[in-house]
């Protein structure tokens, strides 16, 4: 049945793989427009292929694309940049004129340059479209690019993206079923025992969401279902206890008795043991057991810098744990203030909470220690990549 295309409509009813899938078919020429919020796209087609694309408004990415390869350089982009302020020119057309490139090297760019911006309207899940048949821009570059394979070369790229989310979480699935029996109730929510009854809830409500076996009926490995409710009977079960005040303090009280009656027994439970088996699952990648390592370790002994630090390492490669990470990096910088890869740990979690200011201080401040210190350099050179 074959699909009629109105002349106008929302990407949410007709997604822009199975607009252009069906142009490329009908073998349209035209030119559709795309609206997304602030953003504006077209799509210039001619008998099923498409021929450019470009933003509404002009621009300089094909520019800055030679600048960046090398091809042209940068007295070269300025000056082409302040024509194209001037001229109703393209910035491609301009630098050909120049002689700054040659034809073929235009032709090459303006290709890669139009299959990005249309795999990046393939993203648009809102937005609006128009289509008008049989009108195109004067002396536009015919780059004829088949759509279906832009088209199919997107579906795959889904359908491997599905794949690679699908077995992640069955990953994780696997990962948090070995440890849900081991793990206090605090540690299945990965809080702190301090966690405020709006946190706990909010965390509950995550969970089970992200873990309920409902939501993955496609799955079809039994094991991994039975495994999913395990994790779900668990994280009730932690609910039921953190959510009512009676029954959290008796969890805590408990809790505390097993950590000193742990503590007291030295001969069993040593603070270097510890920290040795933590070390182990921080190599491998296994930040959730290093962090139970790792925490036995700074109990033990709470003014060894080298446990906090190794703590607050594993604590920000945790989601939701950056706080308890910044918490364990300044301890252990109360402790050796002149230790330059502290402030580069600390440098590190305030650049993924996007603190750059905090980031840019704490890796200054390794390089006063430590001038040669590499990671440091590195974090900088991230902040100025950001600007």
């Amino acid at each position: 049945m074959e699909i009629e295309i109105p002349a106008k409509g929302t990407l949410k009813d007709y997604p822009l793989p199975k607009l252009l899938s069906c142009f490329s078919k009908d073998k349209k020429t035209g030119t559709l427009t795309l609206h997304n919020n602030n953003l504006s796209k077209h799509i210039y087609i001619k008998d099923g292929y498409a021929m450019s694309a470009s933003p509404s408004e002009k621009d300089d990415r094909l520019g800055r694309l030679f600048l960046k390869e090398g091809r042209i350089t940068t007295e070269q982009y300025s000056k082409a940049v302040g024509l194209l302020a001037m001229a109703n020119k393209r910035i491609g057309d301009i630098l050909l004129e120049l002689g700054y490139i040659t034809p073929p090297e235009l032709f090459h760019a303006l290709s890669l340059q139009t299959k990005k911006i249309i795999s990046g309207a393939f993203l648009w899940e809102e937005g609006f479209f128009s289509f008008e048949e049989n009108l195109l821009p004067r002396n536009i570059i015919d780059l004829k690019i088949k759509i279906d394979a832009l088209v199919n070369e997107w579906n795959d790229k889904l359908e491997k993206t599905k794949t690679d989310e699908k077995t992640a979480f069955i990953e994780k699935v696997s990962e948090l079923y070995k440890k849900t029996a081991s793990l206090s109730h605090y540690e299945i929510f990965a809080i702190p025992v301090k966690a405020s009854s709006s946190e706990i809830k909010k965390k509950y409500l995550e969970m089970v969401k992200y873990f309920h076996p409902d939501r993955y009926l496609s799955i079809l490995d039994d094991s991994i279902k039975d495994k999913l409710t395990a994790i779900i009977t668990a994280i009730n079960a932690a609910y039921d206890v953190l959510s009512d005040e009676a029954k959290r303090l008796d969890y805590d009280s408990i809790l505390l008795r097993k950590w000193q009656k742990n503590t007291a027994n030295t001969s069993v439970v040593n603070a270097e043991e510890q920290f040795k088996r933590g070390f182990i699952e921080f190599k491998k990648g296994n930040f959730w057991g290093a962090v139970d390592f790792f925490q036995w370790a700074t109990r033990l002994n709470p003014k060894k810098a080298a446990y906090l630090y190794y703590l607050s390492l594993s604590l920000k490669n945790i989601p939701q744990r950056h706080k308890e990470a910044e918490e364990s990096i300044l301890k252990a910088i109360d402790f050796e203030p002149y230790n330059a890869n502290y402030y580069v740990c600390l440098g590190s979690i305030y650049l993924q909470a996007g603190i750059n200011k905090r980031a840019k201080h704490q890796f200054e401040t390794a390089l006063k220690w430590d001038p040669t210190n590499e990671k440091a350099k590195e974090g900088l050179e991230k902040l100025r990549e950001k600007k």
